[in-house]
Parts: structure tokens; sequence; C-alpha cells
């Protein structure tokens, strides 16, 4: 849900990637939702880059 308007902005301006800037506690705080959850990927943290649909994403 929390990229739905980066797609809207995408399709508008016929954009295939978007860069999103996140704060350095985004990683710890997707980590540990991760294993509170019981997710248990590969990869813990935060991508640098992911799918959403069509549109890549791209972070720092």
């Amino acid at each position: 849900m929390r990229y739905d308007f980066f797609v809207k902005v995408a399709k508008k301006y016929d954009a295939k990637k978007v860069l999103i800037a996140h704060h350095k506690d985004d990683f710890v705080e997707t980590a540990m939702m991760q294993q509170v959850t019981g997710r248990e990927p590969s990869y813990f943290g935060i991508r640098k880059r992911s799918n959403y649909g069509d549109l890549q994403v791209y972070r720092p």
C-alpha cells in the first residue's frame, strides 16, 4: 500500500524506476519486524533494489 502512490506517479510520467530515501532507523525497524513476525528471509533489512509490480524501486 505504501508504494501505491509511487506507482501512480510513475505511471503518470511513464517512469520505470523510482528512488526512495529512508532513515537510518528504517533498516533496524524492518529487520525487527521480520524477526517479530516469524519471517525467515534470506536477507534481513531493506534491499537496495526491489520490484513493486512493474516498478523498480531503488534505495540508498
